[in-house]
C-alpha cells in the first residue's frame, strides 16, 4: 500500500510520477478551493473527498446532509482502496485534510468519525488529528 504523505498539495508530485494520485478536498458543488484545487479537479489523478458543501467561509457540511457526505466518504474511500491494490501511489496532503475533519467534527461528528475509521483503514489514522501546524 503504497501512501506518500505531504503536508499540503504539491502538485509538482503529480508531474514527476504517472503511477501516483493525489487526494484533495472538493466541495460537494464541485466550484471553488483556489488554483491547486480547480487543477486537481481537472486532472485525471485528482481523487476528490467531499467535505464540503462549498468554499465560502460557512461551506462546513451539516447534520443535515450526512447521509449525503457518508456516501461521497465511503465512494472516495473505496476508489482510494482500488488505486492501491492496482499498485498506484496516492498522496495525502495531511494539512488541508486535518483542518476539514477538525471542522467537520464540530458541525458533524457522525461524519468526521466516519472519516477517520476510513483513512485508519489505510493506515492514515497517526497523521490525522496528531498533526499540528
Amino acid at each position: 500500500m503504497p501512501v506518500l504523505y505531504t503536508k499540503e498539495y504539491d502538485l509538482s508530485l503529480v508531474d514527476l510520477n504517472e503511477d501516483l494520485l493525489m487526494v484533495y478536498v472538493e466541495s460537494h458543488n464541485r466550484t471553488g478551493g483556489g488554483r491547486r484545487i480547480v487543477f486537481l479537479r481537472q486532472h485525471e489523478r485528482g481523487i476528490p473527498v467531499t467535505l464540503r458543501e462549498n468554499y465560502s467561509d460557512s461551506g462546513i457540511i451539516t447534520p443535515a446532509t450526512e447521509v449525503r457526505d457518508l456516501e461521497a466518504v465511503e465512494s472516495c474511500f473505496q476508489m482510494i482502496g482500488n488505486h492501491l491494490a492496482n499498485g498506484r501511489t496516492v498522496c495525502v496532503p495531511i494539512y488541508p485534510l486535518t483542518e476539514e475533519t477538525i471542522a467537520i467534527e464540530k458541525q458533524s461528528p457522525k461524519v468526521a468519525a466516519y472519516l477517520k475509521k476510513r483513512m485508519a483503514s489505510y493506515n492514515m489514522k497517526y497523521h490525522l488529528g496528531n498533526t499540528t501546524r
